[in-house]
């Protein structure tokens, strides 16, 4: 039985993730990144306790690291109308900068999948259906087929459109 292809448009925090358990789980992944490198910029990321363990189990490893507590948090609506605060959040989530969450996932990525399955400065220009597979064509003029395609891309992407 052949492994079922499946391409990845973005390799964020959201794209890295489900190339690694995609992998894990036997699939054939390969991740596509309109920039030249994995982005490593952006602000904190909040994990709540569930996607800790998620987090823990995509890295396999009990610790991820550069996380910190939250301590307290406050969220707000329009017009800067407080809509939640709380002052006992322990246990319930931690922060994590993005490139150190980047870094994490980008590392763990390259060991399980390597550096081959993931092709830079290329986007997605066109889709179709053929023979039951989706037909991609690539910023870069390559084409190819596969049986799944996911949409983790940021804005202005052409597969969200």
């Amino acid at each position: 039985m052949t492994k079922k292809k499946i391409l990845i448009s973005g390799a964020g925090p959201a794209g890295l993730s489900a190339a690694i358990l995609l992998d894990k789980n036997k699939y054939d992944v390969t991740v596509v990144e309109r920039g030249p490198d994995f982005m490593n910029m952006g602000f904190s990321i909040i994990l709540w306790h569930t996607g800790l363990e998620t987090l823990t189990k995509i890295l396999d490893t009990d610790k991820v690291n550069n996380l910190w507590p939250l301590d307290n948090f406050k969220v707000y609506g329009g017009e800067n109308v407080e809509l939640l605060q709380s002052s006992d959040t322990t246990g319930l989530g931690f922060s994590i900068e993005r490139k150190y969450l980047m870094q994490q996932l980008s590392e763990r990525f390259l060991q399980l999948c390597g550096a081959d399955n993931i092709r830079f400065n290329t986007s997605i220009t066109s889709t179709s259906f053929e023979d039951d597979k989706l037909k991609v064509t690539f910023s870069d003029g390559k084409k190819d087929r596969y049986d799944v395609l996911i949409a983790a891309d940021g804005m202005h992407s052409y597969v969200r459109m």
